[in-house]
């Protein structure tokens, strides 16, 4: 069955990696995933990916998936052309395969799937995507569950294809200003009344985390409740909820889009104005408590490396500084994925006059950027992002920073109060540490006993891990969860007890 979700979160251009573990059939165990970070090889479990029908590779990044591009002439080669992927399902059942797919305005908008059981020997059909790669230049995800077709389980020869196709019903693509039949000819995947150019197999693909798992899959992304989120899809509005968002210390925007998020210059020069440049979010918490925020942010090699988190709790009237980002932000010209938690800050909660900044600061550490080749005290200078032996430019105000997918998240707020000892409510803390490189400790409190999921999700809303799932006493408890098999990134944990469920997000770094 397919899918299609508009993807909104940082996932799909950061890390979004997945937990093998070939031992829990029922919790959709990912088998093999490519998330092409700058290669074909899987980021987990082991598998091929190749081209196919003399399409040729354009590039493979983190961000921008796998882009495929030399794909047939109109009318010609219908089906035979894109890629293949080869994986093993031995020891699996109840196969799913699921990734993002993105085309240009002159490729197909109709992608179909195949499948073979015998190492590629002789390829089905399975689905199609129904046409909707349009409107272009989006990020669309698809999933498709093959758990009801034969020999696909248990199989070590299974693999699939994701192939461009003809139109299988009547279109007019506008240009050419013409009705094509049925299974004759490619539709372009730009929406009619948008002008461009006529289909062109010069056009290209894009494919992102695909993905092969065994077991059930939850059908809709598991994500935290967030309250208000900014993707920069060429506004500087929310997607969601309300809150504005603006530059200080003299910024400048250079671009705001939903692939490089907001791209800001303009910065002050050396030895001026720590902390006072950047960007602010305000953002009304009214309703929620337990805030955390989210954001992507990428450095230009002569920007600063590090930045500061600063908030207010009186519409901006006075700013506290509630943490830094570690320097982070090296090497440079890569999206690194933050998340800041305000869950112990009272007046942070349920308050219409919050908002934070991030700002570009000096060091706070002694540095060497080599670019002079000079030693700076700490709390003196910016330091460049550029890692330091790959030579470049020295620190420059006129570099930028990228902010991707900035949100904000929290719980349904309440004021109830325990009484005695019996908790007065549910409660799912953060979990300890945070980040965390490869244990940490999650805790959660039951007002009463019964029946308890605890699960780990990626981003993409696919269980990765179970931690508990059966009757659970009254009281407070603490899991451990082990993330040696798995890869840096953001994941979600999800409490299901007493007709309620919670959430929260946790991060991996190794």
């Amino acid at each position: 069955m397919k899918q299609r979700i508009q993807i909104l979160f940082s996932v799909i251009f950061f890390t979004v990696m997945l937990f093998a573990n070939s031992s829990a059939q029922d919790n959709g165990t990912i088998i093999t995933q490519w998330t092409f970070d700058d290669t074909l090889q899987p980021s987990i479990g082991v598998g091929s990916a190749s081209l196919i029908g003399g399409t040729e590779t354009h590039s493979t990044t983190l961000n921008n998936g796998w882009r495929i591009t030399s794909f047939p002439d109109q009318s010609e080669a219908s089906g035979t052309a894109g890629a293949e992927f080869l994986v093993s399902t031995a020891g699996f059942e109840n196969i799913s395969i699921s990734f993002g797919h993105r085309s240009s305005g002159t490729m197909s908008r109709w992608a179909e799937i195949q499948y073979t059981t015998d190492g590629g020997s002789n390829w089905n059909t399975f689905a199609n995507n129904e046409g909707e790669l349009s409107p272009h230049d989006t990020v669309y995800d698809f999933s498709f569950d093959l758990s009801g077709v034969d020999n696909v389980s248990n199989n070590p020869l299974f693999g699939f294809r994701i192939v461009s196709i003809f139109s299988p019903v009547d279109f007019n693509p506008e240009v050419p200003d013409e009705i094509f039949p049925a299974n004759t000819a490619y539709h372009r995947a730009r929406t009619e009344g948008t002008g461009g150019n006529e289909y062109s197999g010069d056009g290209n693909w894009r494919l992102l985390n695909v993905t092969v798992s065994s077991g059930e899959v939850d059908p809709d992304p598991v994500l935290p409740d967030a309250f208000a989120l900014w993707t920069f899809d060429n506004t500087t509005e929310p997607v969601l909820g309300t809150g504005t968002a603006s530059l200080l210390g003299g910024t400048e925007q250079h671009s705001a889009t939903l692939d490089n998020g907001w791209r800001i210059t303009s910065f002050p020069e050396q030895f001026e104005a720590s902390g006072s440049a950047g960007a602010e979010f305000m953002v009304s918490t009214a309703g929620f408590e337990n805030i955390s925020i989210s954001y992507g942010h990428r450095s230009s090699g002569t920007m600063s490396r590090w930045a500061q988190i600063q908030y207010t709790v009186d519409g901006g009237s006075s700013w506290e500084v509630l943490t830094d980002n570690g320097g982070a932000l090296s090497p440079h010209d890569n999206v690194y994925d933050f998340e800041y938690d305000l869950s112990s800050i009272s007046e942070v909660n349920n308050n219409p006059n919050f908002g934070i900044r991030i700002v570009s600061i000096f060091s706070p550490v002694a540095f060497n950027p080599e670019e002079p080749n000079v030693t700076y005290e700490p709390n003196t200078a910016y330091h460049r992002a550029r890692e330091e032996g790959t030579g470049g430019n020295p620190y420059s105000g006129d570099g930028n920073w990228r902010l991707l997918n900035v949100g904000f998240f929290g719980e349904a707020f309440t004021s109830t109060e325990p009484i005695a000892d019996v908790p007065a409510r549910i409660k799912l803390e953060q979990n300890y540490p945070n980040p965390f490189n490869p244990t940490t400790s999650i805790r959660y409190t039951l007002n009463e006993s019964g029946s308890v999921n605890l699960s780990v999700y990626n981003l993409m809303g696919q269980r990765v891990a179970v931690l508990q799932n059966g009757a659970v006493s009254q009281g407070s408890h603490t899991v451990t969860f082990d993330a040696a098999n798995l890869a840096s990134g953001m994941y979600i944990y999800r409490l299901e007890a007493a007709g309620q469920v919670l959430t929260r997000k946790m991060m991996l770094v190794k």
